[in-house]
């Protein structure tokens, strides 16, 4: 759900990188599909729209979205669930996105959202405080909560640095995934992890 790795933190990028194809490419062997949303520090503002993970567009059974956009996956049944990717909205790729949830979420069956926006409610960590980049735009609460009353949806959301479940203004409960390492002395109290979700 976002925030590999600053683009200016020099060979970092390429490390992360590294790691990041090779690990694609061994799930993607093992016909595991990989979904990368981008972050605010994933963002390059070159005006070209592209992140640290553009590189990662030519990998077989590899989605990155860095705009907003709509793959279909399959659950363990083979039914079909959507995910709906909100990327972190750039200077360089501007979007709405609660016009991009109304566009994008008229189907019925269910849903997965993955984002990467500012959430209300929450009290922001040390991603806002000592490493903030970027700008704020908000998550589009009313709209998903629209959306949820017709049809199951389930919302997991990146940039918070704290694994925690959220429940926004609307009522829509909101996994938040959390950082996989401590960050800084800030997040000294945090419980790294990841979360696995069965569909």
């Amino acid at each position: 759900a976002g925030d590999i790795a600053d683009p200016d933190s020099g060979s970092c990028v390429f490390r992360c990188l590294d790691v990041l194809v090779r690990s694609s490419m061994r799930l993607s062997r093992h016909g595991i599909r990989v979904v990368f949303v981008a972050g605010n520090h994933d963002t390059i503002e070159d005006g070209r729209s592209d992140t640290t993970l553009s590189p990662l567009r030519s990998l077989s059974g590899v989605d990155v979205i860095e705009a907003p956009r709509r793959i279909v996956l399959a659950d363990r049944n083979g039914r079909e669930v959507q995910l709906l990717g909100l990327p972190y909205v750039s200077t360089s790729n501007d979007y709405n996105p609660a016009t991009a949830v109304v566009r994008e979420c008229d189907d019925d069956g269910p849903l997965l959202i993955v984002e990467h926006l500012c959430v209300r409610g929450i009290v922001p960590g040390s991603e806002t405080n000592d490493m903030p980049r970027g700008r704020n735009v908000w998550f589009p609460d009313e709209e998903v909560a629209e959306v949820a009353r017709r049809r199951p949806t389930m919302v997991l959301g990146g940039h918070y640095h704290q694994r925690q479940v959220h429940r926004t203004p609307s009522g829509l409960e909101m996994q938040i995934i959390g950082s996989p390492a401590i960050l800084g002395h800030g997040e000294e109290k945090n419980s790294p992890g990841f979360l696995i979700v069965d569909l």
